[in-house]
């Protein structure tokens, strides 16, 4: 019934989430170029039960200039990923 609603398979998420222990644990570290107005934002899941989780994340940049946070929901679908 799930994977029906869901539009495909599931089994890999009751693996990670039901048949797995543990939970992600991220660390997470950032650069930005002002000259380039690029930011890079660098993820490592350090949760160390050799488990491996995929799921989105939302991440909200904050500017400078006052206004509301940026939000922008990444996929993370491995141990190390860099976003642009």
């Amino acid at each position: 019934m799930c994977e029906q609603i869901y539009g495909g398979e599931l089994g890999w998420f009751f693996d990670q989430w039901i048949f797995q222990p543990g939970h992600p644990k991220l660390k997470l570290d950032w650069t930005y170029s002002e000259k380039d107005k690029d930011l890079i934002v660098s993820l490592h899941q350090v949760q160390g039960t050799g488990t491996v989780f995929t799921f989105p994340l939302d991440l909200a940049i904050l500017f400078g200039n006052g206004n509301k946070p940026d939000i922008k929901t990444i996929q993370m679908e491995g141990e190390k990923q860099n976003f642009r």
